[in-house]
């Protein structure tokens, strides 16, 4: 099962003003297939730092992977870091450092390390304010950017769109939370009123991929 998604998703979601760890369930098709936890934090100028990791059970096989993006205070990206756990027991790593022109990769498979350059697409913005929505900023229902993010999964530039589509009521077990709707092109995310993580549902090869905020049973 490919986890791209995954990682798309945590690059629009946002989390609270100062340190908070959320922890999450993943599911598809209504099993439960591993936990996570999801933390960011404002940094000194302003800016954010989110960090996220993540283990799956898919049959006999132990997946761990984790991620560490890091932004400005206008919400442009400065850095993001993936890792993965193979079955070998190494460990895989890919990581990009955006500068003024372009940004450089680097990428670490089966213990080869490789980087190079990477040219910004021509005429087209990296800024991603959304990853401050409810963080500091408060969008309108409707508002709308649409910007330029690489994947590391994919190894290319992407044309990402994220739209507030407005407060929905999320219901987890016997919890009920008041979220924000946020839509990307493969992605639903619904985020409380700090920018903490409720729900995520992601469309991974035609199969939904669920993170959900994960609650005590019999909890009201």
């Amino acid at each position: 099962m490919a986890m791209k998604g995954l990682f798309i998703a945590l690059a629009l979601t946002t989390s609270a003003l100062a340190a908070a760890q959320v922890p999450l369930t993943v599911s598809v098709g209504g099993q439960q297939i591993g936990t996570g936890t999801y933390e960011s934090k404002r940094t000194p100028n302003g800016g954010l730092e989110i960090r996220f990791a993540m283990r799956l059970q898919v049959g006999e096989r132990t997946f761990a992977m984790s991620s560490v993006d890091r932004y400005d205070r206008r919400g442009v990206p400065l850095a993001e870091e993936n890792m993965a756990d193979t079955p070998s027991a190494t460990q895989d790593r890919k990581s990009i450092v955006y500068g003024p022109r372009s940004a450089r990769l680097m990428v670490v498979e089966k213990g080869k390390r490789t980087t190079r350059t990477v040219a910004y697409p021509k005429g087209a913005s990296i800024l991603q304010p959304s990853v401050l929505w409810f963080v500091r900023d408060r969008p309108k229902v409707g508002q709308r950017e649409t910007h330029w993010s690489y994947s590391l999964g994919e190894m290319k530039w992407n044309k990402r769109t994220a739209t507030y589509k407005g407060p929905k009521e999320v219901v987890i077990g016997d919890r009920r939370f008041k979220a924000h709707h946020i839509s990307g092109e493969d992605v639903d995310l619904y985020v409380d009123d700090k920018g903490d993580v409720v729900r995520a549902e992601i469309q991974e090869g035609g199969t939904p991929v669920i993170l959900e905020r994960r609650v005590a049973a019999g909890k009201a």
